[in-house]
């Protein structure tokens, strides 16, 4: 006997019974389909014009976990009774989709329906369950649920602190599943992350940059152009005020994605949690600038930590410098909140100019700006690093000819800060 056959018929009315699935689920008579189900499973991978089963339309509209188990179930049953019956050519059919696999003709599954429209996490939980690889599974713009959650769900409950924990708690189950579905890009190359960022500032005037978190800087008259960072939390009327639940559900959600995306870029699985360093990891990952932004704005300290998972010792700058994922925004932030980075070595003896350089950072992309933080830098590097030959051959070391001659700017412009490299040299050789 199928499942389900004894659910509550309170809610049925009148010409329930003649109704099929496909009209029972945008009307929301759950327990009407819960019946239906049950004794015509056939009906539950039939599909309208556009592609939508039973179950995107359920899951569209909020289902109770009930409705969604009986779909799941007596489909999952039906097909296994049909095929211990198919006879000596029950193997030689085609293998059908499994039913939260099936998507329409914008390429949507139900599972992105249910990310998409608030559905509890037990109804998330019992979709991927159902079917574990649906977490990859990406619609016509390349969407998978993660987006839909980040993107989508999250943007329509910003301000409800209920509706925000069950987003938390839907994106855990998909990153639970598959640790790496943080790292799908949509056809545009966002991650959920990216659109999670979008998301929170579209919902506020410009002047509101994640949390009203500002850092506020005073030029020195050293020239150096850096100063001391000054997180500030006001509200409108310039009163200090205390976190939102926007901003908490934002957070909350930023640092499951943050830590998952760190994890999987080194291979590591690490259970949900407070996220440690939580700024070095962002600076490892490409994560957007007014992100990395608030993350400084509220873990100022961190600027001045050594990453504790990092062979080299490196501070943020020394991370930052190493890559060309960020821009010289962010170099220049890190250094607001921790002017004296600038002449910190790392554990290799490298100064933070020096990483800038070997990474073929262009001239207004890092060099410049901590040229400018530590004018001595290039007289301060080890004997073997501080000639313009050695300049010029890291710059210009396995780069392509599109990019030499933004890389002979940046030596030419490092020569022209200090001339005596190439007198230095001269006489030292």
């Amino acid at each position: 006997m199928l499942v389900h056959a004894t659910l509550l018929q309170s809610e049925n009315r009148v010409g329930d019974i003649a109704m099929e699935l496909l009209d029972l689920a945008p009307r929301q008579r759950w327990s009407s389909l819960a019946a239906r189900a049950t004794s015509h499973p056939n009906e539950i991978r039939a599909a309208d014009p556009s592609g939508l089963t039973s179950l995107h339309w359920a899951c569209f509209n909020r289902p109770p976990l009930s409705a969604v188990r009986a779909l799941l179930d007596n489909a999952k049953q039906y097909e296994t009774e049909n095929d211990s019956t198919g006879g000596e050519y029950a193997d030689a059919r085609p293998q059908q989709l499994p039913l939260v696999a099936l998507a329409d003709t914008h390429g949507t599954t139900s599972l992105h329906a249910a990310c998409s429209s608030h559905a509890s996490p037990q109804v998330v939980a019992a979709l991927v369950e159902s079917y574990p690889p649906s977490v990859r599974m990406q619609d016509e713009m390349g969407w998978s649920s993660l987006h839909y959650l980040c993107g989508t769900a999250f943007a329509s409950t910003i301000f409800s602190e209920i509706e925000g924990r069950e987003s938390l708690e839907s994106v855990k189950i998909l990153i639970r599943t598959d640790q790496q579905c943080v790292e799908i890009v949509d056809y545009e190359g966002k991650t959920a992350l990216d659109l999670l960022c979008e998301v929170m500032g579209a919902h506020h005037d410009p002047g509101w940059q994640f949390g009203r978190r500002r850092i506020r800087t005073s030029r020195q008259h050293n020239g150096v152009g850096v100063a001391t960072a000054a997180v500030e939390e006001m509200d409108l009327n310039g009163t200090r005020r205390s976190e939102s639940t926007a901003e908490e559900c934002f957070w909350s959600l930023a640092k499951e994605l943050i830590t998952a995306m760190y994890c999987s870029s080194k291979a590591q699985y690490i259970e949900s949690g407070d996220v440690p360093q939580v700024l070095h990891q962002c600076l490892a990952l490409r994560v957007p600038a007014d992100l990395i932004r608030y993350v400084l704005a509220r873990y100022p300290e961190q600027a001045y930590e050594v990453h504790s998972n990092n062979d080299s010792k490196q501070l943020p700058l020394h991370i930052v410098a190493c890559t060309n994922t960020h821009t010289g925004t962010t170099v220049n932030d890190i250094l607001i909140a921790n002017p004296g980075a600038a002449k910190m070595r790392d554990g290799e003896g490298k100064l933070p100019l020096q990483r800038a350089i070997e990474s073929k950072r262009t001239w207004n992309n890092g060099p410049c700006t901590l040229l400018c933080a530590y004018p001595d830098a290039l007289g301060a590097c080890r004997l073997d690093c501080t000639y313009y030959p050695f300049i010029l051959s890291k710059t210009l070391r396995n780069t392509s000819q599109a990019t030499k001659s933004i890389s002979l700017t940046t030596a030419f412009r490092i020569l022209r800060a200090k001339p005596d490299l190439v007198e230095q040299q001269s006489h030292d050789g």
